[in-house]
């Protein structure tokens, strides 16, 4: 494999090969290696902590794999570099979910023109296969024209937004992963013409792109959209979701300036620049790639990382690569590599026992006190882990030894991660109410073991220290316990919310871990310095007790033309609430003016209670996300104390509609076509009608196991509160389309004149159902119009038979009557599984069958042994190539291409009224199984 292969990467790299401790230097012959720990003054290690403290803290965690397809990458990374580090980066999250209990989803997306989503959400323990056959397919996604970061950005914030990205509880990432500059091509001429790749980009609308100068321009009016105040950045960041950038350099050195500023903040792209938004690597080679992914891949576990040379045929000091172990740890894994020809690493244990890792793709043995297991990453690095069987044994110093035939001048480099046994808990997080002004008193931290067992901290080493601070919503740190160790680690502690406002904030633990000296042979061997495990709890600082709460946020959910959207902030308790003063707009698309939230209630002489109505209006209508705050006034019933004042955050979506006239052709065509005039009338009516009626809608998924026979996880209790639920309002007259939780419902007419209309709820991959008939249109779940008190279930994608169902339920805000839709969906689920499972023929393979046959729904299965077709391959196009995918989009087979079975058939699409196919559009076009939207006005 080439050193110096895949051209710029450029978002992520140089963060974190810096973070890797690499200095340029090799260490001297005489020297031993040099040692670093990931510091968390590094930019890369904090943002990888944050999103590792969230996952540790209990949060819901999704990362999103955003890969370039370029046509460049046939150059630049002929042997898919990207796909096996991107594999290794799936592999390392699976191990640290399945070990820390973590709750973690991984789904991928691909980027050039356009932004496109290949692999739903999956969970990385369970789907762990199924994602790397996703990613393995990338390997022939290398034909794309553009590499567009504005629309790749927009799209992956749109995806993780559908996941709840922002809201509390919720740790969402991307690592965006490329060989090069923010880039577009010329149309017209001897390229493809506009309309082929997409049509007018977004920011810069009036560019036709038909010379290089326009080309510039649009590149520029791009990267200054990104980063501009309230811009494309911004608005990533403001919905706490973290960026980690990963260039891929070769010889022509991209710049890969912006893509760095862009992901970390740094040169004053946007303004939101704390928290640290993210973090840029650089990778050289694709031993840099494997460090860069690997370093991602730790979480809350920090590496420890050595430099140094290569020994010959002798052990050497400057070859050897030391740590200490005792038994407060459980697990190590690390990344090793060397620059020399022919090298071999060999792992040695405390007593001198030796393991050499052997070449191949992958190996296993074990010594005294550990069981190993290793990979080899392509020709020169390799990854390996060890996890404690003896305490004895185990406990000393171990080594990675390096050697070659020809040593002279060449190089080492480990990443070593410690797993402790060790982790910081506060059991009554989840029963304790902190409210503003109040002091809480006697509150206790816990330590225990992986498996959940409490440990007595006085048996600890002095120098392992527990620390607690408050992190409230503006950054403020408040500290609440430092540097206890020993039996004060439980001891009563005490946190001030004197003069702190209500609103999320989040407690922060974090636990410093020293391994023990190690004494042999009349030497000491110092332990080794571990970085603090953190663990971050989100919590909600309410109201004083005698006050109303609110809830702290309002999603307008997605706008498409200017004017008025109405919301509401749901109140709880007795007291009245107002509206004070103008909001803060923190991000916004360029061309929407005229931002404003109001509210029918504005001081204390008409304030309200039980819900707070609010109106969003704009002048104009952008491309982009409108986020910010509003300050709502609290009062008791009595309105005789001081009124308190709350922040409430609020969203809106803007999305400029593609072309709302092909409505009016397809009802021309109708009166063509011969169709009377009172029918097409009627049709017209069943239209105008086919709307989710309602002010709101809230939704939330959980998933489980459904088993024939034995009932299902619900039979437990259902783990998802109304307080979970994603919620947002609608606009008035209702909604023909909606997206909430990852789901796009939409409305369809049906062909029947008295057939009422229905919502088609679409998991994109999978099949579902709705309860608690089993409802379906087309392989998905088909619901009333009125969806609020109604659930569905869709099957694992990758195991359609016996893996884990989700089941989604829509409600309204405040979510009455919850217990019963519940109750109904437990006792109906297992019958409507069972008529799922029963859709999926005998012959399809689950994912992990030794078939080898993936199951997921873009399997190659689609395309005829022998053929040599590309699965991925666009579908042919008389008017020139495809190259992008509307943002957002989701892939298909070409049409006609053979169905997979368990899994909604690709046809042509549907005309508005769900009936029979009609001609298939080019891919980048308006979606036509949509239900059309209507010219503005209508």
């Amino acid at each position: 494999m080439p050193r110096r292969g895949i051209a710029a990467i450029a978002v992520v790299g140089a963060l974190l090969i810096s973070a890797l401790g690499n200095s340029g230097l090799p260490a001297t012959a005489a020297a031993a290696p040099e040692r670093a720990i990931a510091s968390a003054a590094s930019a890369t290690p904090e943002a990888v902590q944050r999103f590792g403290a969230c996952l540790a803290g209990g949060g819901q965690g999704h990362l999103l794999l955003l890969i370039d397809r370029s046509g460049s990458l046939k150059g630049t990374d002929p042997k898919n570099a990207r796909v096996t580090a991107a594999g290794h980066l799936v592999k390392q999250m699976a191990s640290l979910a399945s070990r820390s209990n973590l709750t973690l989803e991984i789904a991928v997306a691909g980027f050039d023109t356009g932004y496109e989503k290949v692999t739903d959400w999956t969970p990385v323990v369970s789907g762990r296969n199924a994602l790397l056959q996703s990613l393995d397919r990338f390997a022939a996604r290398n034909q794309g024209v553009d590499t567009d970061y504005w629309n790749a950005m927009t799209g992956a914030r749109r995806e993780l937004a559908g996941r709840g990205a922002g809201k509390q509880g919720r740790c969402s990432a991307i690592v965006l992963f490329t060989d090069g500059e923010y880039s577009l091509t010329t149309r017209g001429g001897n390229h493809p013409s506009i309309a082929d790749l997409g049509g007018p980009k977004p920011y810069d609308r009036n560019n036709d792109l038909s010379t290089d100068a326009n080309v510039a321009a649009a590149i520029g009016a791009g990267e200054q959209d990104i980063c501009r105040a309230g811009g494309v950045a911004d608005q990533i960041r403001s919905q706490d979701i973290i960026t980690f950038g990963i260039g891929l350099s070769s010889d022509r050195k991209p710049d890969f300036g912006f893509l760095r500023k862009m992901t970390t903040g740094e040169g004053g792209c946007g303004k939101i620049v704390q928290p640290v938004s993210g973090a840029f690597i650089e990778a050289a080679n694709i031993r840099d790639l494997f460090f860069g992914f690997d370093q991602i891949a730790g979480g809350d576990t920090p590496a420890v990382v050595q430099r140094g040379g290569v020994c010959g045929a002798t052990a050497c000091p400057q070859g050897t690569h030391s740590f200490v172990l005792d038994s407060s740890i459980s697990k190590i894994h690390a990344l090793a590599d060397s620059d020399a020809d022919g090298s071999s690493i060999t792992l040695v244990d405390p007593a001198g026992g030796r393991l050499n890792l052997a070449r191949g793709a992958s190996g296993s043995g074990s010594l005294p006190g550990g069981k190993v297991t290793w990979q080899w990453l392509g020709d020169a690095s390799v990854s390996v882990d060890v996890e404690r069987t003896a305490d004895t044994a185990w406990t000393g110093q171990w080594s990675l030894r390096f050697s070659a035939p020809n040593p002279a001048g060449k190089t080492s480099r480990s990443s070593l991660r410690i797993f402790g046994d060790l982790l910081p808990k506060w059991p009554a997080s989840t029963s304790t109410v902190l409210r503003a002004g109040e002091v809480l008193k006697d509150v206790t931290f816990q330590l225990v073991h992986v498996d959940g067992s409490p440990v007595d901290p006085a048996r600890l080493s002095p120098r392992t220290t527990l620390t607690a601070s408050l992190v409230l919503a503006d950054g403020t740190s408040l500290p609440v316990a430092t540097g206890l160790s020993g039996s004060s680690i439980a001891a009563p502690q005490t946190i001030d919310l004197t003069g702190v406002d209500p609103g999320s904030a989040t407690l922060r633990l974090a636990l410093a871990v020293t391994t023990k000296d190690w004494a042999s042979l009349g030497r000491s061997v110092p332990g080794t310095v571990l970085e603090p495990q953190v663990n971050d709890i989100s919590v909600d600082i309410r109201t004083p007790a005698n006050y109303p709460s609110l809830a702290k946020s309002v999603d307008f959910g997605t706008i498409t033309e200017a004017g008025q959207v109405s919301g509401s902030v749901a109140v709880t308790g007795k007291g009245c609430v107002w509206l004070d003063g103008a909001p803060t707009v923190t991000t916004s698309p360029a061309d929407a003016p005229g931002i404003g939230i109001t509210s029918t209630a504005t001081n204390k002489a008409n304030c309200v209670s039980g819900s707070l109505p609010l109106s969003f209006s704009s002048d104009d209508v952008g491309d982009g996300l409108v986020s910010g705050s509003a300050t709502v006034m609290v009062l008791p019933q009595d309105r005789t104390a001081s009124p308190v004042k709350v922040s409430v955050t609020f969203t809106a979506d803007m999305q400029r509609p593609i072309n709302p006239w092909y409505f009016l052709l397809a009802l021309v065509g109708l009166t063509l076509l011969g169709v009377a005039v009172p029918v097409a009338l009627l049709y017209l009516a069943k239209f105008v009608t086919a709307k989710i009626p309602g002010t709101s809608l809230s939704a939330g998924s959980v998933r489980g196991e459904v088993s024939a026979g034995s009932g299902s996880f619900l039979d437990a209790g259902c783990s998802l509160t109304p307080q979970q639920l994603l919620s947002q309002p609608l606009p008035q007259g209702g909604s023909r389309r909606v997206s909430i939780d990852g789901k796009t419902l939409m409305t369809k007419a049906g062909l029947g004149l008295t057939e009422p209309g229905y919502v088609r709820v679409e998991h994109p991959g999978r099949i579902s159902a709705a309860g608690p008939t089993g409802a379906q249109s087309k392989g998905h779940a088909r619901l009333p119009l009125a969806v609020q008190n109604q659930w569905c279930v869709a099957l694992d994608p990758t195991n359609p038979r016996g893996g884990e169902v989700e089941v989604t339920f829509f409600t309204v805000t405040g979510a009455p009557g919850w217990d019963t839709l519940v109750s109904g969906a437990r006792r109906a689920l297992p019958e409507v599984v069972r008529g799922l499972r029963s859709q999926i023929p005998e012959s399809t393979p689950d994912a992990g069958d030794d078939t080898g046959i993936p199951a997921d729904p873009w399997a190659s299965s689609r395309v005829p042994a022998g053929t040599g077709a590309d699965p991925w391959a666009q579908p042919a196009n008389p008017n020139g190539p495809v190259f992008g995918a509307p943002i957002g989009g989701v892939p298909a087979a070409p049409v006609g291409a053979p169905p997979v079975p368990g899994v909604p058939p690709v046809t042509a699409p549907l005309d508005p009224w769900g009936g029979a196919p009609v001609a298939a559009p080019r891919q980048g076009d308006p979606d036509p199984d949509s239900s059309p939207q209507p010219p503005s006005g209508w």
